[in-house]
């Protein structure tokens, strides 16, 4: 990997290089359009720089992001080069069709863990039984990246940053919730 040089301090919770990754399938939920506006913009209160534009509804995205922490956590070699901080930042809220998009996606990922070839074909049930055991076995080791990558990234003032203990508990329930659903 090339070296980089920047005049501008970089947070050691960003990653010196990108990483993308794209998945292409037909949405679940439909599109909805909003305006995207910069940090100016908005501050100055001027008009957004991009009065429309296509997106995703926020639950198919939370159902996507919970499906990648399931097949994430449990195929992540710990320390290996692939090893990705940003893991964690999948946590995120749901509304009530949450369970049936979760479960649409996880069937979407069924296939797309590397290192663990054993998860596919999995229930969700031990899909998720596996996901939580390691982030309990493994809490010291997650907890301090999860602070690396919120401190680093979140726009939220101190004090309302969950910690990684509450973003855990907020997954067990939506891991309930998503099993209550689908049981």
């Amino acid at each position: 990997m090339p070296t980089v040089h920047s005049h501008f301090f970089r947070s050691g919770a960003l990653r010196p290089h990108v990483q993308i990754e794209i998945t292409i399938r037909t949405l679940q939920c439909p599109q909805s359009y909003l305006p995207v506006s910069s940090f100016v913009n908005a501050v100055t209160k001027q008009p957004p720089e991009v009065p429309s534009i296509a997106c995703i509804d926020p639950a198919e995205s939370a159902s996507d992001k919970l499906s990648a922490l399931a097949w994430r956590i449990p195929d992540r070699v710990r320390g290996g080069k692939e090893g990705d901080l940003a893991l964690l930042k999948e946590l995120t809220l749901a509304n009530k069709s949450f369970p049936t998009l979760v479960a649409a996606s996880m069937q979407e990922d069924d296939r797309r863990s590397k290192n663990n070839p054993s998860f596919a074909g999995l229930p969700m049930s031990e899909k998720f039984r596996q996901l939580l055991t390691i982030l309990e076995t493994e809490k010291d080791a997650y907890a301090r990246e999860y602070d690396l990558f919120v401190k680093g990234v979140s726009y939220a003032a101190e004090g309302d940053i969950p910690d990684f203990a509450a973003a855990v508990e907020a997954l067990h329930s939506l891991v309930q919730i998503t099993l209550i659903s689908h049981s």
